[in-house]
């Protein structure tokens, strides 16, 4: 399963033919990516208004959504805690990811290059994907 960063998604809504667009894309009708917690809230917070939000809850209605645990919230911290002390520091929104895709053993599709700076972590690379 990949977890779809916002940055992915937006993308994806804003310029579906693009080739992060098609590639997010493919891994909806694949049926292989997800929407965590902390993604659905960025996306939430960038909506225009009611009909937005509902057109957004529409379109992410039919893709799986992956909760964080106790663990999870846990593993974050302790990330962070790591990365701070070595003068890393990565939005903590993006901790939360990172930890649910590595507890959950999945990947993160994103444009975001900080992620490739917290261990563990696999990155979805798919060919092409990087155009802004």
């Amino acid at each position: 399963m990949v977890i779809a960063d916002a940055d992915v998604w937006i993308d994806y809504f804003e310029r579906s033919s693009s080739r992060t667009g098609q590639a997010l894309d493919r891994l909806i009708r694949s049926g292989r990516t997800a929407v965590a917690e902390p993604v659905l809230a960025e996306l939430v917070r960038g909506t225009q208004g009611d009909d937005e939000l509902q057109e957004l809850k529409e379109m992410l209605s039919g893709v799986p959504y992956v909760e964080m645990s106790r663990e999870t919230w846990v593993r974050a911290g302790r990330i962070a805690h790591d990365l701070d002390r070595r003068g890393t520091r990565i939005p903590v929104v993006d901790i939360f990811i990172a930890s649910l895709a590595i507890e959950e053993g999945h990947e993160v599709f994103t444009r975001d290059r900080h992620f490739e700076r917290i261990p563990g972590l696999r990155l979805y690379k798919p060919k092409g994907a990087s155009d802004a």
